[in-house]
């Protein structure tokens, strides 16, 4: 007896493998048989999961583009309308006070620049 011949599972003694039967073979074909009749919609499967997949990625790659490049708008111009009333209004502003407005003025506009810019 050779060790081809035999099967050793612990705690049982060497026994004759089997040999294979009709009813053996005819699972293994009924089975190879089935896997080939399987294999074509697991291909169509696995390249519609890759298709979703691109896809998916195309369009979260474009909405995150898009949202990249939407630029967020400041609009000054209501304060600045306001800051230029009160210069002309007539009121007590000493000529310091419309040199730091017109710094903030400055100031606020390179500001809102560079917020647009990032």
């Amino acid at each position: 007896m050779t060790d081809s011949d035999t099967t050793n599972l612990p705690g049982t003694p060497l026994l004759p493998a089997a040999a294979p039967t009709a009813e053996t073979r005819s699972q293994a074909d009924f089975v190879n048989a089935w896997q080939t009749g399987l294999l074509p919609l697991m291909t169509k499967t696995l390249a519609g999961l890759a298709l979703v997949f691109f896809l998916g990625s195309f369009v979260q790659l474009y909405y995150l583009y898009g949202r990249i490049n939407e630029v967020p708008v400041a609009d000054l111009q209501p304060a600045f309308h306001r800051l230029d009333s009160l210069g002309t209004a007539g009121s007590a502003l000493t000529s310091q006070d419309l040199i730091a407005a017109s710094r903030w003025q400055t100031l606020a506009t390179l500001e809102s620049l560079a917020v647009e810019r990032r």
